[in-house]
Formats: structure tokens, sequence, C-alpha cells
């Protein structure tokens, strides 16, 4: 069947099927409970299927409330395929997928909480403006052994679920918000535009009614371990919160570098640039280093990564970058010389 057919068969030969399979999903049933499902490849087929519109959606600025949302709650969709399923505006919480695939699947604005997804491969999978890596107490779910293949994950959001043995594959990551997501053995290929990484979440939901402390977020420290940029392009990545990129790999083609003494290096920095910087030059690579050392969320830092594009943005600043970032893998040789 083609990619059409898969989508019109929920409203024509399969609508018994789609309205039972909306049961179970309700009542958190097992997949092989639903009567006429059948599996395509070994997996359950779910191909097109598409849930219930939300009741209503609306335009607040930038945030897009959703009323009335289709929810999943306690389901295990296991050795499924979802391939051109539409789950827009969907709510999931304490969920479990495993061993699927999402080829082309559309899951924006979705809002997914303490649930954990395993041996899953999402291909040109659009999760554009979703959350789904939201806390419940300590449980802020998992992405193990995953795969994102060219999906659109812009301005996606995070707190601190475990992403372990994952790649990322050519996404767009622009704007995406990893939070305090606790990264271990995970590579990068392609281009991260502006994605946040911290120590520990920021934005997880810490409080019962607002009365008291469930959870404290510096408890779930991320330790960034074996994370391979090597095949990446960093471009105005942000790294705070106490987070330590020292077992990074950095991208082979020496665009950003790892500053690990940060102030004795950015005290040099600012020595070398008041003698022998001058003008515009030396007024913005002065305000360069405030912006990126002395920010609250930087101090205490055990070091940071720092890429060649960041500094380059903006009309007229391709100079001004590399000689910023020359001048800062000199001042760093000569940091560790003379500790040495």
């Amino acid at each position: 069947m083609d990619k059409k057919s898969l989508i019109t068969r929920w409203d024509t030969t399969d609508v018994e099927i789609r309205n039972e399979l909306i049961r179970a999903i309700r009542g958190a049933g097992l997949l092989d409970q639903v009567s006429g499902l059948k599996k395509t490849d070994g997996r359950w087929d779910l191909r097109g299927f598409k849930v219930p519109a939300p009741a209503r959606t609306e335009n607040i600025r930038s945030y897009l409330k959703v009323e009335g949302a289709f929810a999943f709650t306690g389901m295990v969709i296991d050795n499924s395929d979802l391939s051109y399923a539409d789950l827009s505006f969907t709510t999931w919480r304490d969920c479990k997928i495993g061993n699927s695939i999402f080829v082309e699947a559309k899951l924006k604005d979705v809002f997914m909480a303490a649930s954990d997804i395993v041996n899953t491969e999402f291909i040109n999978t659009d999760f554009k403006d979703s959350f789904i890596g939201q806390n419940v107490g300590k449980n802020s779910g998992s992405f193990i052994n995953v795969t994102f293949n060219e999906c659109n994950l812009s301005n996606v959001g995070f707190c601190f679920p475990k992403i372990e043995g994952t790649n990322f594959k050519n996404c767009d990551l622009k704007d995406t918000d990893f939070d305090g997501s606790r990264f271990a053995n995970c590579k990068f290929t392609g281009l991260l535009d502006s994605t946040f990484f911290r120590g520990y979440s920021k934005d997880a939901h810490t409080s019962f009614l607002w009365v008291f402390n469930r959870v404290r977020p510096r408890n779930f420290f991320n330790e960034m371990y074996g994370v391979d940029f090597s095949e990446a392009s960093l471009s105005g990545i942000s790294f705070t919160n106490h987070i330590d990129l020292s077992r990074c790999i950095l991208p082979r083609d020496g665009s950003a570098i790892l500053v690990t003494d940060l102030k004795n290096t950015y005290d040099l920095m600012k020595i070398r640039i008041n003698n022998e910087w001058s003008g515009e030059y030396k007024r913005i690579g002065l305000e360069y280093i405030d912006s990126i050392y002395y920010n609250k969320d930087r101090q205490d830092q055990p070091n940071d990564i720092i890429d060649i594009d960041t500094l380059s943005q903006g009309t007229g600043m391709e100079k001004f970058g590399q000689d910023f970032f020359n001048l800062l893998k000199n001042v760093k040789n000569e940091s560790v010389n003379h500790n040495g």
C-alpha cells in the first residue's frame, strides 16, 4: 500500500479497527487485544494512524494552547510501525515505546512526561514545538538506543531524561533545549544551531501544588559521558550550569575548542586584547569575554566549548571570529604550558 492508502484506510476499510484501537489506548490496553489489527514485517501495523483532534487549539503569542488533547497514559507500544502516523497535539504520561519505527510521522506539539523510548528509530519525523522529556517527580523518562534520523527537533524541550546510546543524524536542532538531559555514549551528526545543554535541569517540575519540593534537579546531573560531536557543526551552542565537557569528542574539523582553566584563560585573553587590539575589535572582544565567562550560568564551570561559528556571526564578523578563536587557542596553550 502507498502512503496515501495507508492513511485513508482508517476512515474506510479499517474504521472499526481504528475505533477499537482508540478505545484500547484510552484504557491503556494492549495492542494484541485489538481484534483485526495485523502486523507488517513483524510489527503491529499502525502506519497512517491518526488520533482524534484536540477540542481546541489557540495561539497565544509564541505559545500554542491545546485543550482536550488525546491522551496516552500508561500505554505500552511495542514492536509497532507508526510510519506516517499523525500523533500531533497528544499528551503522553508513564508510557513505554519499544522496538518500533516511525517514518515521516507527525508528533508536533506533543507533551511527553515520565515515558521511556527504547530501541526505536525515528526517520523524517516532525517533533517541532514539542516537550518530550518532562519529569513527574524524579522520573523524567529515557531515550535508550534510539535513532533520530533527519528529524525536526527544533524548539523541542527536555528536563532530565536519560539519553543513552542515542544518535542524532542530520536533525534540525535549532533552539532545541536538552536542559539537564543525562547523556551517555551518544552521537550528533550535522548542524546544532543555538542548542542548549546544562549540567542539571532548570525546567524540571520541582514542587507539588507549589507547596513543597519533590525533586532536586542537581541530584540528577548530566555527566555528558562519551558524547561524540566529531561529525557535527556547532553554532551558538550553550553549555551551562556546571556541565563538564571533558569527556566529549570535539568536531574533527577543528571548528570548536575545549577551554579548561576558564578564569586564568579569560584573564589572559583580556590582557592580550587590551595590549594588542584596538578600536571596535578591542571593545567587542572584551564584551564577548564578559558575556561568555562572567555570565551567571557559567560561573564555577569546569570547562566550556567555544565554536568559531558563534564568534563569526554578524555582518563583517568573520575576521573577528577567526582572530578571537586563534587568540583563544594560543592563550589556552600558553596557560597549559605555564601551569605544566
